[in-house]
């Protein structure tokens, strides 16, 4: 009986403790906070604690904490990584009108389909998405807002924007990411081959 008192009070005050800190950390936004600070809201146990938990990542709480079917809900792989993926998930492929096919055109336009390529990548991969058209509307606006100051194309209709080469592609690509992915830049054929 004394031990289920004592484990009936050990977890209230875990629950105690997640309030407080679900309270200490109300209001922050969490990505734009730096490391130092979030760690000074941390209580000694609270560091104690993921301090212990990076030590050993095969304890019962790492686990829990790193649980991937968790961290993943909602998830898709692309459909061009499946091995035989359902008509329902295959993009709708629209048909070009032959008049359109017929002209000529300048080849520097592959540079900036290229371009947009590779912000339509990089978008599904960071939102974990598989094809864009199957968000919600709330999860689009946040989409839009991301993509938007990747690709001079999207943002302004009148771009004049011209490139001539891959690397020059790449070069104004890797420029616009945002100072948290900059990281990736550093190597541009893994950045490629990641996207």
């Amino acid at each position: 009986m004394l031990e289920l008192l004592k484990r009936f009070e050990e977890e209230s005050l875990e629950e105690e403790d997640e309030d407080g800190l679900v309270s200490r950390l109300e209001g922050i936004d969490l990505d734009k906070i730096d490391h130092e600070t979030l760690w000074g809201l941390l209580s000694e146990e609270e560091r104690q604690n993921f301090t212990r938990m990076l030590m050993d990542p095969t304890s019962e709480d790492s686990q829990k904490l790193l649980n991937t079917s968790q961290l993943l809900g909602g998830h898709e792989d692309p459909w061009w990584t499946l091995e035989d993926p359902s008509p329902d998930v295959l993009p709708i492929i629209n048909q070009v009108p032959s008049n359109m096919l017929a002209g000529k055109f300048n080849h520097l336009l592959l540079f900036n389909i290229f371009h947009l390529s590779l912000t339509y990548a990089y978008t599904v991969r960071t939102f974990a998405l598989s094809l864009l058209s199957t968000q919600l509307s709330d999860e689009l606006e946040e989409i839009r807002g991301f993509m938007l100051p990747l690709s001079p194309f999207l943002r302004d209709k009148k771009s004049t924007t011209t490139f001539t080469s891959v690397d020059g592609v790449v070069t104004d690509w890797a420029s616009r990411l945002p100072e948290v992915r900059l990281v990736c830049t550093r190597n541009p054929p893994y950045l490629l081959t990641s996207v």
